[in-house]
């Protein structure tokens, strides 16, 4: 005797019927897994992956490139990758680092990761979570992580500044900086901070002109906050007389108080101030940190390499005759109005606390 002889027809269908409601409620109880973790971050948990075969390469060589068509592949045979603390602590703006692509509808930068090194581990996605909650016209915006076939963290997608960072525009004489234009930058770059400090990242960390890009309307947009995961450890210890190797002018922007002790990740608030007092005195003597482009003032001893200038720091030698240097330009150029919070954020020791 058969199974549906022996429990009839309305018996096999009651076991049929239970079977899918049995059925239904796994995938009830899934789907509303699903839609929890959704609910948790917004969105699709996977938002961050950039799939390559969405890319469409515009340039293989960096930002100054003209090139178009190509692969990831053939953009990382030809980009040369710095794999130490240059890169990852000024990450977004370097032009040899960046390939252009066009990716929805919008041109983005991907900026090469170190080969076979970071993995998406559930620190690194908190970070990028964390990111994706900031909204603010002067903050460069993240797109998210393109993986290789072995998961591997690949290509950092980011929105596209052409112009370069804040240091490229400083340095290319043929843009021409009147103080209506300083003061735009300046505004920006105040914005921007103001509004970092005010969220769940609360400190960048890493201020500084080469984090400060511009986009083709000349507006700044602060990169290279709150993902710490690609940052060398070594970024963070202090500065040694015995130190060599190390990219010391990535150090020009740092409060001479975090120059002393292992640097939080995301640095502090009031270092913060003073790294954007640093770039406010960049803006007004349009030059690098510390160089007044004045051979007589280099000539004093406000000059020197690098790593001279920050063992200076400290002692407060180098700040008071930076200082005095701006303090005298702008009182030439009739901009004082620039001088009482620009000197503020240089003070040795007591630097505000935050941008306002």
């Amino acid at each position: 005797m058969c199974l549906g002889s022996a429990i009839g027809p309305a018996g096999l269908a009651g076991i049929i019927l239970g079977v899918l409601i049995v059925m239904l409620a796994i995938a009830g109880t899934l789907f509303s897994g699903f839609n929890a973790r959704k609910a948790m971050y917004g969105v699709d948990p996977y938002w961050w992956r950039v799939r390559t075969d969405e890319l469409q390469i515009l340039s293989k060589k960096g930002l100054h490139a003209a090139r178009s068509g190509g692969s990831l592949q053939d953009s990382r045979s030809v980009v040369t990758m710095d794999t130490g603390n240059t890169m990852m602590s000024s990450i977004g703006n370097q032009p040899d680092n960046v390939t252009l692509a066009m990716y929805d509808g919008n041109q983005i930068a991907l900026t090469v990761l170190p080969s076979k090194v970071f993995k998406a581990t559930p620190g690194l996605i908190a970070e990028l979570n964390e990111i994706r909650t900031l909204t603010h016209p002067n903050l460069h915006r993240l797109i998210g992580i393109c993986l290789d076939e072995q998961n591997f963290c690949e290509f950092l997608a980011q929105e596209a500044c052409l112009k370069g960072s804040l240091e490229d525009v400083l340095e290319n004489e043929t843009i021409k900086l009147d103080w209506s234009f300083k003061f735009s930058l300046l505004r920006d770059l105040t914005e921007g901070m103001h509004y970092l400090h005010g969220s769940v990242i609360i400190s960048h960390g890493l201020l500084s002109a080469r984090n400060c890009l511009v986009d083709n309307r000349f507006m700044v947009k602060i990169s290279n906050y709150g993902i710490r995961t690609f940052v060398p450890s070594v970024d963070f210890q202090p500065l040694e007389k015995s130190d060599e190797g190390r990219d010391f002018k990535l150090l020009l922007w740092r409060a001479p108080e975090l120059l002393r002790q292992v640097m939080p990740p995301r640095g502090t608030q009031k270092g913060d101030v003073y790294g954007y007092g640093i770039i406010i005195s960049q803006l007004i003597l349009r030059c690098e940190p510390f160089d007044t482009q004045d051979s007589d003032n280099r000539a004093r001893g406000y000059g020197g390499t690098d790593k001279e200038i920050l063992l200076e720091v400290d002692k407060g030698k180098t700040i008071s005759g930076y200082t005095t240097i701006m303090e005298g330009m702008l009182h030439r150029s009739n901009k004082e109005v620039f001088l009482p919070f620009g000197l503020k954020c240089l003070e040795r020791h007591a630097h505000p606390s935050c941008i306002n």
